[in-house]
């Protein structure tokens, strides 16, 4: 059974995060990647539930944590929600695992923190940013995010990037559904606030030997 829970970040904000169960075993913590959100490990998070205590956080500004009024969505403030979420909880040192986006900041977090992990792994993340990706996403992000008169026709135009994938589309429409909320015109918008597109990525290429946990 999917509940949820909340932890405080580092700046006050209470982010939500998705318990898929396993209470009393070794925590593992799931990060999304950008423009995504916690219930996109719906279909990974539940199948280590035997052996691990798992839950998916969303991170600012994305899925049911809330949006900053002033930009906050640089990777320093990411590694800062981390280690406000990991200090405060009580479960434990946690395997942290990051995909793209998550998988920049757990590696961000992980140089400087290695000895509060368990392991980290890291799938499909740069590294560093390249800078012609940072201007595109932010061309992207400063653009405004278009509303959709119905939950159906957001669905419909909902598109991963890269658009090529190997995910079911049962499954695409599933998260799909997940992403968008009603707004008080009664007009349905993605979930996720597009300034969170406007990156300031913190490189680590230099810094991942400083990575003592294990690793992968």
């Amino acid at each position: 059974m999917i509940t949820t829970r909340q932890f405080k970040a580092s700046d006050g904000l209470v982010l939500s995060c998705v318990d898929y169960g396993g209470e009393g075993l070794p925590p593992m913590l799931l990060v999304h990647g950008g423009a995504a959100h916690a219930r996109w490990w719906d279909f990974v998070g539940p199948a280590f539930t035997d052996r691990y205590h798992v839950l998916a956080l969303d991170q600012r500004g994305h899925g049911e944590s809330p949006w900053t009024k002033e930009w906050t969505y640089g990777t320093r403030q990411y590694v800062a929600d981390l280690v406000a979420v990991i200090d405060g909880w009580d479960l434990g040192r946690p395997v942290l695992v990051g995909h793209s986006m998550g998988g920049h900041t757990v590696m961000a977090y992980t140089v400087d923190h290695s000895e509060k992990l368990r392991a980290m792994i890291v799938i499909d993340s740069p590294a560093s940013y390249p800078q012609e990706a940072v201007e595109a996403l932010r061309k992207i992000g400063e653009k405004p995010s278009r509303p959709y008169e119905t939950l159906e026709d957001a669905i419909a135009n909902f598109r991963t990037n890269p658009p090529q994938n190997m995910a079911k589309p049962e499954i695409l429409q599933y998260v799909a559904r997940l992403s968008f909320r009603r707004d008080e015109q009664g007009k349905w918008g993605h979930k996720m606030d597009r300034r969170t597109l406007i990156r300031e990525p913190i490189s680590v290429t230099k810094s991942l030997s400083r990575i003592t946990c294990p690793a992968l």
